[in-house]
């Protein structure tokens, strides 16, 4: 039987794309070294834009239809109304395209690729590539320093100029954060033929690749991981921001111990202008795997309780192997988040405490209201779920054999 994939739905191999930023990794050089998986790979937000544009405009569609605007509504799901516009006009607008100062010309037509050199940084290997972008590792010309570029690929940017307004986007949302649960910003060139962000160089995989590798994680490691990543997210809510699209795939290992935040690129500050972010205002915003119901009727008006709820359906994936909804299609997978009680995951997993399992369906909570009220209240419980209230610490040297050991 196939398995599903980050979508929630099974065996579509439309999903074979590369993970990104990676460090080690690339294509079939993953944690775990193995094939591309349908299970559950690390997408680039831009690339989920192309990979779910069919189905978001369908989404769209149907949700001005009976059934599915009734079930949103009855829910009681739809985000609160979004607040007046804070982002800068600048921030979306669309880039002349000039040489990139201290790139060497390039002739027209000329792919960029492994050897190039963007700016300050020469590219010395791809990692990942999607729809709309491409990950190098990359080496700083004269610090020498490793790096992740996260180039735009020119034919999507053709296509849509938008996308630099969110490539921009997340450049502007991790400028702000200095965690280290958190992927740095290093740098941004929005005016060359070649937009790209400059990023930390993690070695390491994605906690999707471990899940695909062993199935499920023992529920220590499993809580370590979250309670990492819980972290991360807290600083970034401290400056406004909501992922929006909290996943496995969107979860790095770096080989330190310690769990980082990755790609925020449909990340967007509460209250402000979604302009430019985004397929659309009606258009759902992440991946369906994941997805908090009010997400799906309003993604301009979530709040940090809806990447409370990805963080909740990473978990349970986590803990049982299995994703908290399974369907046919990425509308069938949200509808189940909208309609459908997850089973409780000590269902599945014989040795998970009831206070824990009690802990990720608080987390996975229909209404909003009915999660956690606050990033210390989530820590808190998280803490408490496993007799442990110091600050989480990194990956402990048992967890990092087991990820190695494939």
């Amino acid at each position: 039987m196939p398995k599903p994939n980050d979508t929630g739905v099974a065996g579509e191999g439309r999903n074979r794309i590369a993970p990104t930023l990676l460090g080690d990794g690339g294509e079939g050089r993953r944690l775990g070294a193995g094939p591309a998986s349908d299970l559950c790979l690390t997408f680039s937000a831009h690339d989920l834009l192309d990979r779910e544009a069919a189905w978001a405009d369908e989404f769209g569609a149907a949700l001005g239809n009976s059934p599915l605007a009734a079930a949103v509504a009855a829910a009681g799901l739809r985000g609160p109304a979004s607040g007046g516009t804070q982002a800068t006009g600048w921030l979306f607008e669309t880039a002349a395209r000039t040489p990139t100062r201290g790139s060497p010309a390039r002739e027209p037509g000329h792919a960029l690729g492994v050897g190039d050199v963007v700016g300050k940084y020469e590219l010395v290997e791809r990692v990942g590539r999607g729809a709309t972008s491409t990950v190098y590792r990359g080496r700083h010309l004269k610090l020498r320093f490793p790096v992740a570029v996260k180039v735009l690929d020119a034919a999507p940017l053709e296509a849509d100029p938008g996308l630099l307004g969110r490539l921009v986007s997340e450049a502007v949302h991790l400028a702000q954060i200095n965690h280290p649960n958190v992927v740095r910003l290093w740098d941004l060139e929005e005016d060359g033929p070649d937009p790209y962000l400059v990023l930390e160089y993690v070695r390491g995989g994605t906690l999707a690749d471990l899940i695909q590798h062993k199935g499920r994680l023992p529920f220590p490691f499993a809580w370590a991981v979250v309670r990492q990543a819980a972290e991360g997210l807290a600083e970034a809510h401290k400056y406004g921001i909501v992922h929006r699209d909290v996943k496995p795939g969107n979860l790095l290992l770096a080989p330190d111990g310690h769990v980082k935040v990755a790609d925020l690129g449909l990340a967007m500050t509460a209250g402000a202008d979604p302009a430019g972010v985004g397929p659309g205002p009606r258009a759902p915003v992440g991946t369906s795997a994941y997805l908090a119901p009010e997400q799906a009727g309003d993604p301009a008006g979530v709040t940090f309780r809806a990447d409370i709820y990805g963080l909740g359906a990473t978990l349970y994936h986590a803990l049982t192997g299995r994703l908290v909804f399974e369907g046919r299609s990425p509308l069938e997978v949200i509808m189940k988040h909208i309609r459908e009680a997850p089973v409780p995951p000590d269902r599945y997993v014989a040795d998970l405490p009831p206070k824990c399992s009690a802990v990720v369906l608080k987390m996975l909570a229909k209404r909003p209201e009915d999660r956690f009220a606050s990033y210390d209240d989530l820590r808190l419980a998280l803490a408490k779920a496993v007799g442990d209230r110091r600050a989480p610490r990194p990956l402990s040297d048992a967890f990092l054999a087991f990820a190695a050991d494939r």
